[in-house]
């Protein structure tokens, strides 16, 4: 047999049978120990990019709702917290002293006119909750704490620390929705594609799968104390302000029903901005909002064509204020991003580039204005979770011609994202196609069979001048192995790197042991985990036409992955994403988030086990209160479920019961899970 078996590490969880395969095959731990790297190479670059990203971790000692310094806190009671470290063993707080001011100074003078806590008798340094007045949207505040101890010594103020809140109110926005589709485009029903495959009351809606792009200039005239920009755009987005991307966000915004909710992102923009003429450009993807006919259903409801809202509150050094707002007065074109799909990838024809789009004086006579559209429907808020972002950068361990023309990239690792492809050499016109793949065959082809219906592919036309970059904005892949087929001549090792994309959660522990079996599948544990946190959601794959957050996988993973990177605000924002998908008779889904009823006790569950260990490993008392009066109400769905005790069902089939009786012939009827 073999003993060179594939590794694939982005299925969400390993099961007991699989590892004790994976013993059998290998033989026992202390043989793999001496010659698991012989069979597995791969795996010493997966720990020095493990090693590598264990560095990345920011040991900050204030923080507010979780954040050293949040940019958009859209709660009326932020909680604090700090670790303050007096310098001995054996120490303890006895009490703490917390003051909040609007200004820089005011706070350096020991006075806070927003809130001063007084000395409030309390060990407690983990969240405390703000208590002072009303906080007002966008503004900057300031704090710091001191701390009594054990002894009865009160020691100095912390340094200064700030947090930001965003728009706290409906009113606050100003600006409209606007995108290249129809006003009165019809609204679907979003709650009624589950379970179906036709929609004859959707046949006139024509399916584009380009990305439009946008660009509005504004004048400012006077020195700029501060600046902050808000936007939500669907399915996702790209920000540019005077030619330079705006942060460092992707695949943003974050995947909610956006019926019910939509996260907006907030930038700081002050140094971006220039005195004179400024433009602002945003290029939009489809991503879980306009979907592709084929894949409506189950995996993705389709909520409307693309659009999104974006407003700018600056702040003068004077004193005065001004707002820049998303409105008719914006110029709308088609950029060279002329496909993209989450499951199936990206087509950029970089002939179809309009150079100098996103700067001022690009002449934009030709442009189309843009349509005033509806809302999706959802209250906006702000995503105080942590966004995807290129995390790592994976340098490939090998590149081969497997066929004529034929180019197979080897990543060395298995990890969710895409590759950044340096081109050169290639005349105009020239299509070059990557397609990913979690392995290949014996003769080095790939073997794309695991990603099922997805084609996970992105496609690239070249404009010939000089030397091209691409990497796909709109789409994300499950992957180790690369092919490249349309390139002219032989590409080099060099001209490839792989773009490692998750959510941006710090890592918080890490695990060694005397047993190296048992440290290797920690580390792909890990990678799998990293893998799968993806825009706000814990989902179970990142390769096939999925990549749903199931409630089994996640809280089947949901301890380690606290015990290995700091996941509060990540899961927090999934738990809310429950209470808006929960139905008016107590009923949440098992896949989160996702319109339709649906519900499976196996899966549904992790709605109420997940805060309960989010207070237990984190201390998060706020997570229970928010969540409580939901999980009761599903609760006390379940105890109105069923005829009888157990109702076997076949696979497949509706895991509701037949109906749902006035009384129940026992309280709390267990189900079988159809999976």
């Amino acid at each position: 047999m073999d003993k060179r078996i594939k590794l694939q590490q982005n299925n969400l969880y390993i099961s007991f049978s699989s590892l004790l395969i994976l013993v059998m095959i290998i033989g026992a731990p202390g043989a793999f120990a001496q010659d698991g790297r012989s069979y597995y190479p791969q795996l010493e670059r997966m720990e020095q990019y493990y090693g590598e990203w264990l560095t990345t971790r920011h040991d900050a000692d204030l923080l507010v709702e979780y954040d050293p310094s949040p940019l958009a806190v859209d709660i009326p009671g932020p909680r604090f917290t700090w670790l303050l470290d007096p310098g001995y063993r054996g120490h303890s707080q006895s009490a703490y002293h917390i003051i909040v001011a609007s200004d820089r100074k005011m706070l350096d003078r020991d006075e806070g006119d927003v809130w001063n806590s007084g000395i409030v008798k309390s060990n407690q340094s983990v969240q405390v909750r703000y208590g002072g007045e009303k906080l007002e949207s966008n503004r900057e505040y300031y704090w710091k704490v001191r701390i009594r101890d054990e002894k009865g010594k009160m020691h100095p103020w912390t340094e200064a620390a700030k947090f930001n809140t965003g728009l706290l109110k409906k009113e606050d926005w100003k600006a409209d929705w606007i995108g290249r589709g129809e006003a009165n485009e019809i609204k679907a029903d979003v709650n009624a594609f589950l379970g179906r495959s036709t929609f004859p009351e959707l046949d006139e809606v024509e399916h584009d799968p380009r990305s439009p792009i946008f660009r509005h200039e504004f004048r400012v005239k006077k020195d700029i104390r501060r600046a902050r920009l808000f936007i939500a755009g669907l399915g996702f987005y790209e920000l540019s302000l005077n030619g330079e991307k705006a942060g460092g966000n992707i695949l943003s915004p974050s995947k909610t029903n956006f019926r019910e909710r939509i996260l907006y992102d907030t930038y700081d923009v002050t140094d971006q901005i220039v005195n004179g003429e400024n433009v602002i450009g945003v290029i939009l993807g489809n991503g879980w909002f306009n979907a592709q006919k084929k894949y409506w259903g189950w995996r993705t409801p389709w909520y409307g064509s693309p659009r999104f809202i974006m407003q700018i509150e600056i702040e003068y050094t004077d004193g005065s204020r001004s707002t820049v707002v998303s409105n008719s007065n914006w110029k709308s074109s088609w950029g060279p991003v002329t496909f993209n799909c989450i499951y199936d990838g990206e087509y950029y024809d970089a002939r179809l580039e309009q150079e100098g789009w996103d700067i001022a004086g690009y002449n934009d006579s030709s442009w189309s204005e843009v349509n005033t559209v509806a809302s999706p429907g959802g209250r906006l808020a702000s995503a105080m979770h942590e966004p995807n972002m290129v995390i790592s950068i994976i340098k490939p361990v090998s590149v081969s011609e497997v066929r004529p023309g034929t180019f197979v990239f080897d990543l060395g690792q298995n990890f969710a994202g895409w590759v950044r492809f340096k081109i050169s050499g290639q005349a105009a016109g020239t299509e070059i196609k990557l397609r990913y793949a979690e392995q290949v065959h014996p003769d080095g082809i790939i073997d794309p069979s695991s990603a099922n219906a997805a084609q996970q592919e992105d496609h690239y036309i070249c404009k010939g001048i000089g030397v091209e970059t691409y990497e796909p904005g709109f789409t994300y892949h499950g992957f180790q192995y690369v092919e490249v087929t349309g390139f002219k001549g032989k590409p080099d090792m060099e001209d490839m790197e792989g773009c490692f994309v998750h959510a941006s959660v710090e890592p918080s522990g890490s695990f060694l042991c005397s047993n190296e079996l048992i440290n290797l599948i920690h580390l792909c544990t890990v990678q799998s985990q990293r893998s799968n946190l993806q825009m706000g959601v814990p989902t179970d794959d990142t390769q096939r036409p999925e990549r749903q957050g199931w409630g089994g996988d996640a809280l089947m993973t949901a301890q380690e992955a606290m015990l290995n990177m700091n996941m509060p605000r990540f899961y927090t924002k999934w738990f809310r994403d429950f209470r808006d998908q929960q139905f008016p008779d107590g009923l949440v889904g098992f896949i989160i988030p996702r319109p339709g009823r649906c519900e499976d006790l196996i899966w549904s569950s992790s709605f109420v086990l997940m805060p309960w260990y989010q207070f237990v490993y984190y201390g998060d008392t706020a997570i229970l209160e928010e969540n409580y009066l939901s999980i009761l109400r599903y609760m006390n769905y379940l105890a109105h479920q069923g005829s009888y005790d157990i109702k076997p069902r076949k696979r497949g089939s509706d895991p509701l019961f037949d109906k749902l009786p006035v009384e129940p012939h026992l309280p709390g009827h267990l189900q079988l899970s159809q999976w």
